[in-house]
């Protein structure tokens, strides 16, 4: 945590636009490993003051997941896993799906106005107040998904936060399909 701690303090030294650059060239000094990935979400997550900033990708076809990483601040509850993703992913898709608007955000400054349905259940069992993603879709049925949310009091999502989470979560699609290639 000290690492991630001083990757954020100097990531302080740069407005809100400067995040992604500083994510970019950590990962190109460092490659992309489960490390850098945890530590460009910590770097993220403090930097926005958020609970939790994580990352995931799943095979929409398969339902299944490829991978996921999340940072929580101390005493955060983690939430994403293939656990507490499964009911979203697998079973009610296309109801997680639904949340997700044509520009590829799911943003709720305040998750108690949810519809009842699974991902409202989801943000209660976690106490999770607000919420923003940004998914990536392939042509072949993976979702690059990175999101930040807070168990503080309801907020808004100023566009800078939107934009840099769009740029990360390709960040991580751009680097990751490389390695696998």
């Amino acid at each position: 945590k000290n690492k991630i701690l001083k990757l954020a303090e100097k990531t302080a030294e740069y407005d809100e636009s400067d995040i992604t650059k500083v994510v970019f060239n950590y990962l190109i000094e460092n490659g992309v490993s489960s490390r850098t990935i945890y530590d460009s979400l910590g770097m993220i997550g403090l930097y926005f003051g958020m609970s939790r900033a994580y990352f995931y990708e799943f095979d929409e076809k398969l339902g299944n997941f490829v991978r996921s990483n999340e940072w929580t601040k101390e005493g955060v509850i983690k939430s994403v896993s293939r656990e507490t993703m499964a009911p979203l992913i697998k079973d009610k898709a296309q109801i997680y799906r639904s949340h997700f608007n044509e520009e590829g955000y799911l943003i709720s400054e305040d998750t108690s106005a949810l519809e009842e349905d699974v991902l409202k259940q989801h943000c209660e069992t976690l106490g999770i107040k607000i919420l923003i993603q940004y998914a990536s879709f392939t042509k072949d049925g993976h979702a690059f998904v990175v999101g930040l949310d807070n168990n503080d009091e309801p907020q808004k999502f100023e566009s800078h936060i939107r934009g840099s989470i769009k740029i990360i979560v390709n960040l991580f699609k751009l680097f990751l399909t490389k390695q696998t290639k």
